[in-house]
């Protein structure tokens, strides 16, 4: 559905989102993280990683 604005210098027209998409959405979002710390969510998220060695 497509909203046009009347007061725009040019033709300008929104895609409206229906009440009833609003109300369902993110109704089935959970959290991925959920009972992780940010060490553990940052882990997650970067993946392995490798450090140079270091001199001793």
């Amino acid at each position: 559905m497509l909203e046009f604005d009347e007061n725009a210098p040019f033709l300008k027209a929104t895609r409206e989102i229906p009440k009833e998409a609003w109300e369902q959405f993110g109704q089935e979002a959970r959290d991925l993280w959920a009972g992780m710390d940010m060490s553990q969510v940052m882990k997650e998220l970067r993946g392995p990683v490798e450090l140079p060695p270091t001199e001793r």
